[in-house]
């Protein structure tokens, strides 16, 4: 296939970025297991209070709105990892929600929410519901 005047070589190979060694950046490949996900970094204390930060209202509408649900999947997954994270990770989402005044701002952190699998919303989501807000 030409493209801007060079060939492009087709390739059998997986698209996806690689490591030296050939596998998909951040995971190992084991014949009889499929991907190994224990070789994908943890989420550290770190990156998630940066992530809690970047999901405050105090940040530009798109960056907030996407951190705040990044933030419900990490909830979701130190669920297994940390439960200390997830419990700090709960109150975060509980804040932001109790603070969420526009409509907008809202559905980004109901979706946080419903990204974080986690039924101890239910309550707070029906209450909000009933109220009008």
């Amino acid at each position: 296939m030409n493209v801007v005047g060079h060939q492009r070589e087709r390739s059998d190979r997986d698209p996806r970025p690689e490591c030296g060694n050939g596998t998909p950046r951040g995971l190992d490949r084991t014949a009889d297991r499929g991907w190994d996900q224990t070789a994908v970094p943890q989420p550290t204390q770190e990156s998630a209070r940066a992530l809690v930060e970047a999901a405050s209202e105090s940040q530009p509408k798109l960056v907030a709105g996407t951190s705040v649900r990044a933030l419900g999947h990490l909830t979701e997954r130190a669920r297994t990892l940390d439960p200390e994270m997830r419990r700090e990770l709960q109150a975060a989402l509980d804040r932001e929600l109790a603070a969420a005044r526009d409509t907008s701002r809202a559905i980004d952190v109901v979706d946080a929410i419903g990204n974080s699998g986690d039924a101890a919303f239910v309550a707070q989501l029906e209450a909000r519901m009933a109220d009008g807000s």
